[in-house]
């Protein structure tokens, strides 16, 4: 079995979505597995640096406001800290996940190592880090047609690395790495902005399809609930959602309809316009925000709705598909990221744009006028992600990549468990 270092920008309880929580899925079944694995991670959510076991909470987020100098001391610490924790730990594989907010200078200090790299390429953090080098790198690189500004920068550079013991790279590279992306789309998109990949792959995302048990619907009655899952942000397209419903109820005044928005609030000013926006419709009563909601409780709100609505305007890919199609619930979705890669429409699922509300009103109407049309589609998706997207299925495939880096897996053991 293998040492594994995880490093990653949010570790749960913190997290803010799938990617957060794919990370920690993973790593708990690597365990069970056998592998030995240690998480670095950085300080959000807590106020000082934290060790407990196997978690590392001591990284610095590079969104958090600070200056230059500030900034490279962060740099510093967390490169010291990554190299102690190489040299405590002895890892054979080290795998990256969410690094959106960790230090740029994470990239090139890896590039020195000879230890095997595992990048899950859940965003956009690979094309971030291609197109943004740091703080530090672009000193070290930017150029003054001052002669004396470039000889001065000269001192500081050497100065700093004497001090740090030569800890900070001075110039930018990309390590070799084995990156899976969760879409064909990020894949795409990734090498269609010249990122260079040696080994690159896609690998879908997976459901706990013990945890998201699948609730059978009959027939679709007059009552009808949609949830939508997600933060309070301008990109997930809620207000979208809420001129469909207002426009549902306009045209089917016999229906109820009911929307369940359950997320955090981001995006203060948007959540204010979306209350304005339920106010000019005349849907108090008809919407309800929902603060977060601990992730094991999400397959109660699956099985409360008779469908899930994505209306996100960007999305790589998104597990929120994946289990309301699991518990049951039929997905309306946009048509960005991953979702035209595993919903097949009119079959498991549908595909509409975020403001086309003839097309979206189409879709209802179809299950108004056929009722037990709720049901052959609710069974269809829930045997598609049986079939090709359990969680166990996912984790052989990344069991898979590990033997092919490491080559002492067992992915047997992954085997059956459906």
């Amino acid at each position: 079995m293998a040492n594994i270092l995880m490093i990653t920008t949010l570790y749960p309880p913190f997290h803010l979505g799938g990617y957060d929580l794919r990370c920690r899925d993973i790593a708990e079944e690597l365990i069970k597995n056998e592998h030995t694995v240690s998480v670095l991670v950085t300080r959000r959510g807590v106020k000082t640096k934290q060790i407990d076991n196997n978690i590392h909470r001591v990284l610095h987020s590079r969104f958090e406001k600070a200056g230059f100098i500030k900034r490279i001391i962060w740099d510093i610490s967390d490169l010291s800290y990554i190299r102690a924790q190489i040299r405590r730990f002895k890892p054979d594989i080290i795998y990256l996940f969410h690094t959106m907010s960790i230090a740029r200078t994470i990239f090139p200090f890896l590039s020195n190592l000879t230890i095997p790299i595992i990048y899950d390429e859940g965003g956009i953090g690979l094309l971030d880090a291609w197109n943004n080098h740091g703080t530090w790198i672009k000193f070290c690189e930017r150029r003054s047609e001052n002669r004396w500004k470039n000889l001065l920068k000269k001192v500081i550079v050497k100065a700093l690395r004497l001090i740090c013991g030569s800890l900070l790279p001075i110039h930018w590279a990309m390590p070799p790495m084995k990156v899976y992306f969760n879409s064909q789309y990020s894949l795409n998109r990734t090498l269609q902005a010249g990122v260079l990949l040696q080994d690159a792959r896609v690998i879908y995302s997976g459901v706990d399809i013990g945890k998201f048990e699948f609730l059978k619907r009959n027939k679709l009655g007059n009552t009808i609930r949609f949830l939508f899952p997600g933060r309070i942000d301008k990109l997930k397209g809620i207000d979208s959602a809420i001129y469909a419903i207002a426009n549902l109820k306009t045209i089917y005044p016999n229906y109820q309809f009911y929307l369940d928005i359950v997320g955090p609030i981001q995006d203060v000013a948007y959540y204010e316009q979306l209350q304005e926006l339920i106010n000019k419709n005349n849907l108090k009563e008809n919407v309800t925000f929902i603060d977060i909601v601990d992730y094991e409780e999400m397959p109660t709100y699956y099985h409360k709705a008779d469908f899930c609505l994505l209306f996100t305007k960007f999305e790589s890919f998104s597990r929120v598909p994946l289990e309301a199609m699991a518990c049951g619930s039929v997905v309306i979705c946009s048509p960005v990221g991953g979702n035209k890669e595993i919903i097949e429409e009119g079959i498991d699922g549908f595909i509409v744009e975020p403001d086309d509300l003839e097309t979206f009103r189409k879709i209802m109407e179809l299950f108004i006028k056929r009722p037990e049309l709720i049901c052959e589609i609710s069974y269809a998706a829930r045997k598609k992600i049986e079939n090709k997207y359990s969680f166990s299925k996912y984790m052989q495939q990344i069991e898979s990549m590990i033997q092919e880096t490491f080559g002492d897996a067992n992915i047997n053991s992954y085997k059956n468990r459906d």
